[in-house]
Formats: C-alpha cells, structure tokens, sequence
C-alpha cells in the first residue's frame, strides 16, 4: 500500500513538471489615426462704416456735369525739372490711386479738367508777377517775398557779412534757412518761386480756378494718403463659416478650439481724405475720410490651416503589457486567457498654421510683395471713397 502512495505522488510530481506554459499573448492591432484638415480663409471685418465718415450737404446739390480740378498735397507731387514748360505729375501710389479718382468721377457725372492746363496758367501768373517785382531778389541770390519785411534788415546785415567774406557759403545758407523758419510769409501774400509746385497750394488753385478762362466749377482737395501705415490685426476665427462647420463635427476639442480663436498679424493699410470745394463760393460740399486695410472681406487672399487628429494615447502602455505576459517565467504562472487592455483615444488640434498669403510681418515681405499690396490698396480706397459722392438730386 505504502508503494502505491510513493508511485502516485512520483507520478504527479512529473505531470506538473512537464505542463506547458501559457500561449503567447498577440499585440492586438493598433487602429490607424483619424486625420481631418481644414483649410480656410480669414479676414477681418471693417473698422469703420464709409457711411458714417461721408458727409455731402443737402443744400448745395452737385449738377450733372460740372467741371473739377484734382488738388494734391505737395508730398504727392513731383516735377521734371528738365525744363519751364515739364508737365505736373503725381508720384508714387497716389498716380495709382488717382487714376481710379478720375475714373470714378467721370462715372459720377463730372467733366474732368486735367491739372496741367491750371499749372501752365498759374505758371503764368507767376510768370506776370516776376515782371512785375522790381528788387525782390538780393545779389547773392535769396528770395525777399519769402520773408516778412520786419527781418528785412537782418537779411541786410546777414548778406553785408556773406559780401566781405565773414561768412562762408554753407554759413550763410544755415542763416537764411533758420531765418525762413522764423520769417517766412504764407503763399497768398508772395508770388511764388520757381520750381515751385503752384497745383498743392489750394489758395492759388481756387484763383486759377474762378479767374482763367479754362474755369472749374469744383476743387477736389487731397490733404491726406497713406498707403505704407502697417496695423496690428488679431483674427477672429470664428468669422470663417467653414471652420465653424468643422468645429462642429468634433465637438470633443471645442476647448482647444477656444484658445485657437483668434490669430495675430500685422497688414498694411490706405488711408484717404478728402473734401470737394464749390470754387464760386468756397462751400465745402462734400467731405470724407477712408481706410481700408488688406485683410479686410473682399481683399484677403491669406489661408490657414487647422488639423484635427484622433489616436490611440495609449499604445505604448498596451505594448509593454503585452511583452510582460510574454516573458517565460509570467507564462509558467499563467493559463492561456489574457485580458489585454482596451484602447484609449485622445484628440487634438494641432494649427493654425498660415498656408497662403503674405507674411504677417511686414518686415519680412519683400519689396515686389509690399508694392504690390499698396497698389491694389490705393485703387480700392480711392473707388470706395470717391464713388460716394452723389451728383444730381440728392
């Protein structure tokens, strides 16, 4: 009896040493990630209503086809200088912008007078009016008109110093201008000097204007444009219906969409004001100031792009798991059945990031890039502002 014991115990001693270790535990397969992007375009909504920065007076109605003359600021002007008779031109962006005045007011109902015809008249005022001032021009050359007869005798001693070589030339030229800054008289009271540009003087324009036989009925002041004024923008997101569209579909990130709302850029901007003058009586019939920036609806061509993912977050962890369970000495003390963990998603939104469009520092920009804005700017401002003034009944 006793040997059977010992045989059965021998017997279950080997069958124990010899069971098989638990099957290998497979790494179940990772789903692929969910990717969605949108691209989409931004821009940012006007600062100001035209409307509200136009106003054209009720009682003094603009008839159809009445006679105007362009007035500009002198920083826009430029002459040739070749000669007496060099045409009076504009320069830079305003030609730009101007080109698309006279257009819109041609289509308004204007005649429109070329500036050249006035600046050969008031060439030939001035002309006149140097024929007639005897003694107005000093031996060494300076412009009395340009002072007020009260520093005439500081002039007198200033050039009696220059004629016996007291002071050099370069001295002399600092003196006169330091004495022009402190003396000088306005344009209505002198005649003017030559080369100077008599078209950004609105006082001898307005004279031209009502004396000359080729006479305008209305002046158009510019006394202000700016094409190279940079702003900072920040972006609303949120205005693009296309990703408003996309946040909606995932409705899980709308915290990370949140602190995406908004996008920093730097853009240029025009800027133009300008007021319409009844040349007969000096009513200003018409006045207004306009801005409009390149990112503004309608002009931005900048996209972004924004990138939803959805992924396993825990892959990592699965695996080390998985490699555990298949170590030798974890399958000698376990059965076949193994619970491998679930998989856990995350999702995030990565952007926005700009795809398309010009820098959004402006810095950065070449100069073809920032010409070219300032060109498109200087049309739009100019047809937007322009295009408000009303001939006819009102």
């Amino acid at each position: 009896m006793k040997s059977k014991w010992i045989l059965s115990a021998v017997v279950s001693f080997i069958v124990m040493g010899c069971s098989s270790p638990g099957a290998i535990v497979p790494m179940p397969a990772v789903p692929q990630d969910e990717v969605d992007t949108i691209r989409f375009s931004v821009f940012t909504l006007p600062r100001e209503q035209l409307d509200d920065n136009v106003v054209q007076s009720t009682a003094f109605p603009i008839p159809v086809g009445s006679s105007v003359v362009i007035a500009v600021p002198d920083q826009m002007t430029r002459h040739d200088g070749l000669s007496d008779n060099a045409d009076f031109r504009t320069d830079g962006f305003f030609n730009v912008a101007e080109q698309q005045i006279e257009r819109t007011l041609l289509r308004n109902g204007f005649q429109l007078i070329d500036r050249s015809i006035f600046e050969a008249i008031l060439r030939d005022q001035r002309d006149r009016r140097n024929r007639e001032i005897i003694g107005s021009i000093s031996t060494t050359g300076f412009d009395l008109r340009d002072y007020d007869p009260g520093c005439h005798p500081i002039l007198a001693q200033l050039e009696e110093r220059f004629n016996r070589n007291a002071l050099s030339a370069s001295e002399y030229a600092r003196e006169l201008d330091s004495l022009r800054t402190q003396c000088r008289v306005g344009s209505a009271t002198r005649n003017r000097a030559e080369g100077e540009h008599e078209l950004s003087d609105i006082s001898e324009l307005i004279r031209a204007a009502s004396a000359s036989d080729v006479q305008a009925d209305y002046i158009l002041q510019i006394p202000e444009f700016n094409t190279i004024r940079a702003r900072e923008e920040r972006l609303n997101l949120f205005n693009s219906g296309e990703l408003r569209d996309f946040m909606a579909k995932y409705p899980g990130i709308a915290n990370q969409f949140q602190q995406r709302q908004f996008f920093d850029c730097q853009s240029l901007e025009a800027t133009l004001n300008a007021k319409l003058i009844h040349v007969r009586t000096g009513n200003v019939v018409w006045i207004g100031n306009h801005s409009v920036g390149e990112l503004e609806s309608g002009q931005s061509n900048m996209e972004l792009e924004l990138r939803y993912r959805r992924y396993v977050a825990n892959e990592q962890q699965i695996r080390n798991f998985v490699n555990q369970q298949n170590l030798p000495h974890v399958r000698e003390n376990r059965g076949d059945f193994v619970q491998v963990p679930s998989f856990q998603y995350r999702e995030e939104l990565t952007g926005p990031v700009q795809i398309s469009g010009v820098s959004c520092t402006v810095k950065d920009r070449s100069a073809d890039e920032v010409n070219n804005t300032r060109n498109q700017l200087s049309r739009r401002v100019a047809v937007d502002l322009i295009g408000t003034i009303r001939v006819g009944t009102l």
